[in-house]
């Protein structure tokens, strides 16, 4: 080859050269733009793998860089957060004569994940407060219409041999309203003598037969005139005053339940007619209790017809509608009449107890068919004087224990009854005032007994009441706890005064306790063994 055609051919070769410089300059020129255009975020693809011997795997490595086709840059996938990277790839390291290691690469903690944010709960709205209903108010009630009273009396019980006068009182001049034989009408029934509000209708109660639960209330005229039967109740006229309505109009009376019916009153009320006789109330706030004591009036009416009680031991103040029967309470500081005479201190506290309670009025007594309502007074009273003594009891058990001694009431039985704890030392066959001063003075109720004669057989009112203070030796001088009613502000000229004559008087009074026997000599007595000595 000339040296024209070798310098050609030279020229030739570099021009190609240079030409693929070019080439190769332009494609390094347009891969490196590509890799500056893509985010620094985005995760690399690997595109080729280095193999390290045999088995190794293909290990992308930080500078290997990616070649992306022109107008799909926006196609890389932006690197996810940390808890998306996938777990780390193991290292793998290459000795010149041995075969790769792989060493676990360092694991990163696991982040907990994160809590929920509450719910938000929409506020509560409470819903909205209805308007009050105001109750319509009732109409106000008209008061009775009280008549023009007519000339004012006193009404007085008085025994005459065996007669009972009902006297009517007037500007000192008095007049017979009515008459009965004393067996019928004892002294205790003057507490069914009323007198209405206009003074001219008088009421007065009359057993069927001497001391029986039969009872008849009667109406009549203050001059003693048109005498007329109101009720007839076999068994349940309670020991209650009638109380008139202001009107005069009506009377409202206290039953017992009947026998065996549950223990109990109830409230009912008549017109002074006789007509429309109706229970109005029968409720347990109105129970015995509430006439017992020093309470003269627990009955009582309003100007508008309704009848109200009092409870003094809850202070409490009970109206019952007049028409309706319907009950309302109200509480009020109420204190109960303070008696004038004090009683006697005892030992124990005195319970009131009275033979006609409901809860034992129609118990029979043995070895008679009586009840305790009719001929309970001396076990009642006696029933009063051992609970004074520290032997609780009352009429009933007292009854039971008795047995075929309790209506003919056997004294020295009653300290069987007693354990001997008592005794009825002072026991007068006729009354004396110095056996009931010393009785009281040591502090024990005294039992009297108040009768027209000496013996029971003989006598026609009788009656017996427990003595509980007092002094001076006259009848209005001593309180008594009266058995029949069972109230506390009676004297004993309340009998006295009616024809009773004081007969007896008994004390039960408490047995000493007997003293230790000496000891025999040469035994050892709880103090010589304490002390390790004979006596």
């Amino acid at each position: 080859m000339d040296l024209k055609t070798s310098s050609r051919v030279n020229n030739t070769s570099l021009q190609l050269l240079i030409v693929l410089a070019l080439l190769i300059s332009a494609c390094g020129s347009a891969t490196g733009s590509i890799s500056r255009s893509t985010p620094q975020s985005s995760r690399p693809v690997p595109t080729s793998a280095t193999t390290a011997g045999e088995g190794a795997a293909a290990v992308p490595t930080a500078s290997d860089s990616v070649t992306v086709p022109a107008g799909d840059e926006n196609k890389l996938e932006p690197a996810p957060s940390d808890r998306e990277q996938p777990a780390p790839v193991a290292e793998v390291r290459q000795d010149d004569a041995q075969k790769p290691v792989v060493v676990p690469a360092e694991e990163k903690p696991v982040r907990p994940a994160a809590r929920p944010a509450p719910a938000v709960s929409s506020p509560r709205t409470k819903p909205p407060v209805p308007p009050k209903q105001v109750k319509p108010q009732a109409p106000p009630r008209e008061a009775l219409s009280i008549p023009e009273p007519g000339r004012k009396y006193h009404l007085q019980l008085d025994i005459e041999g065996l007669v009972t006068y009902i006297y009517a009182k007037a500007d000192g001049e008095r007049h017979v309203v009515a008459s009965e034989d004393a067996r019928w009408v004892p002294g205790m029934f003057e507490k069914y003598v009323t007198l209405s509000p206009d003074n001219r209708t008088v009421t007065y109660a009359k057993a069927v037969q001497s001391r029986t639960d039969r009872m008849k209330l009667y109406l009549l005229d203050v001059d003693g005139s048109n005498q007329r039967l109101l009720l007839d109740l076999p068994w349940e006229l309670w020991v209650a005053a009638p109380v008139w309505s202001p009107d005069s109009e009506r009377i409202a009376y206290v039953r017992s339940a009947s026998p065996g019916q549950k223990p109990g009153l109830e409230l009912w009320v008549i017109n002074a007619d006789g007509t429309n006789n109706r229970k109005l109330l029968a409720h347990p706030s109105l129970h015995a209790g509430l006439f017992y004591g020093t309470v003269r009036k627990p009955l009582t009416w309003t100007r508008y017809g309704d009848v109200r009680y009092k409870d003094y031991q809850t202070d409490t103040v009970w109206t019952v509608n007049g028409q309706t029967g319907g009950l309302t309470s109200t509480q009020a500081e109420i204190d109960p009449p303070e008696a004038t005479i004090p009683v006697v201190k005892t030992k124990h506290e005195i319970p009131i107890q009275s033979q006609n309670d409901p809860r034992w009025r129609y118990d029979f007594m043995k070895p008679q068919p009586n009840s305790l309502g009719s001929y309970g007074c001396v076990l009642t009273s006696v029933s009063m004087s051992f609970n004074a003594h520290g032997l609780p009891t009352d009429p009933k058990r007292l009854n039971k224990q008795m047995d075929k001694f309790a209506a003919n009431f056997e004294w020295g039985y009653a300290e069987y009854v007693s354990d001997y704890k008592l005794d009825v030392s002072h026991q007068q066959w006729r009354f004396d005032w110095y056996a009931l001063d010393l009785s009281l003075h040591r502090g024990w109720p005294a039992l009297v007994w108040l009768a027209d004669a000496f013996t029971i057989e003989s006598a026609t009112l009788t009656h017996w009441v427990l003595v509980v203070g007092g002094d001076g030796q006259t009848p209005s001088g001593y309180r008594i706890y009266d058995p029949w009613d069972g109230t506390t502000y009676k004297t004993l000229a309340y009998y006295t005064d009616k024809g009773y004559d004081l007969q007896k008087v008994y004390s039960y009074v408490p047995v000493p306790p007997k003293k230790a026997k000496p000891a025999k000599p040469g035994v050892d007595t709880p103090r010589s063994k304490k002390n390790g000595t004979k006596p």
